[in-house]
């Protein structure tokens, strides 16, 4: 990778030219870009300055994959790479599962409730459920046992990738 973007508008954290030297590529499906990076890639500005990296997008020819190219310093180069793979896995999955609005309206069918769903200006979920008390209740309590199981996984995950749980706790199956 001897040549250098052809970008003209060089974000001020990046340095000319040894952060541009050696880039961090990754290839993301393409239809996950617009989850990702917004329509038009919108976001891209504020993903480079929040990661003080530099993000290049290259489309690849006779395949439904896009290259994501990262400079920067070597550390913010690496962070920014591992966070747009996990951001890509996320994103991939959840288009996998359909959470796109189906399971919701089958969630609204299944429990004869209507959800209205916000987010709170500071960084919450607001979640109003319409229908019969005991239906509200039944979804209220499906909404918090899920989002308990969510939280249990993720700790769970979070731990093992520290390396807080051993390969004993890691093999025994709860229910």
């Amino acid at each position: 990778m001897g040549t250098l973007p052809k970008r003209k508008d060089i974000p001020p954290w990046v340095k000319v030219p040894e952060d541009l030297k050696d880039p961090e590529v990754l290839q993301v499906q393409t239809r996950l870009l617009e989850a990702m990076f917004g329509p038009d890639g919108s976001r891209i500005p504020y993903i480079e300055q929040v990661s003080k990296a530099m993000l290049e997008l290259k489309a690849l020819e006779s395949s439904d994959l896009t290259e994501v190219v990262v400079y920067g310093s070597y550390m913010y180069k690496l962070r920014t790479k591992w966070m747009l793979q996990s951001m890509a896995e996320w994103h991939r999955q959840r288009q996998e599962r359909g959470v796109n609005g189906e399971m919701l309206a089958a969630f609204q069918r299944t429990c004869i409730v209507l959800l209205s769903i916000e987010l709170d200006p500071l960084g919450g979920v607001l979640i109003f459920i319409y229908g019969r008390p005991f239906l509200q209740t039944l979804a209220m309590l499906l909404i918090v046992s899920a989002s308990f199981q969510l939280r249990i996984r993720r700790n769970r995950a979070r731990a093992w990738a520290k390396g807080l749980q051993g390969s004993v706790w890691a093999s025994r199956r709860f229910i």
